[in-house]
């Protein structure tokens, strides 16, 4: 991933933001995911995907934007929905043999995800994220 992204999304201003200015207080992977995703989104469009798993009948685990031909959460950039699924089940410490869950890709909202949403958070870390140099031409390349 370009140096210039991956700055930018570990950056303390982004950490600032999904911790104490939104209603997830927490960061991208434990609960502020939704609200980096649409930032993303609102930088250069794209499409809200999410991890699913059969827990719960298939309840959202993780977002991310699908932007141009790459997914991206705070993580960084994945090339496909199968190797964004690797990288969460690595970081999330489930191992193939061991999953307990079955995880699966989906598009879209989930309405019954308990997963927190702020519009307001979503649009100051677009700002932060912009202000950092994070543009639409740089998410497609």
């Amino acid at each position: 991933m370009n140096q210039k992204l991956k700055k930018a999304f570990r950056s303390e201003a982004v950490y600032e933001i999904l911790l104490d200015k939104s209603i997830a207080a927490s960061g991208p992977f434990d609960g502020g995911c939704l609200i980096f995703a649409k930032a993303l989104i609102m930088i250069a469009g794209g499409t809200l995907v999410r991890i699913t798993s059969d827990a719960n009948d298939w309840q959202t685990e993780h977002y991310g934007a699908k932007i141009g031909e790459f997914i991206y959460d705070g993580d960084g950039r994945h090339k496909d929905g199968k190797s964004w699924i690797n990288c969460f089940a690595k970081n999330e410490m489930i191992t193939p043999s061991e999953r307990e869950r079955k995880l699966d890709y989906a598009e879209g909202y989930d309405s019954d995800s308990e997963i927190p949403d702020d519009a307001h958070a979503s649009k100051l870390l677009a700002s932060v994220l912009i202000k950092k140099g994070v543009q639409p031409s740089l998410l497609l390349q």
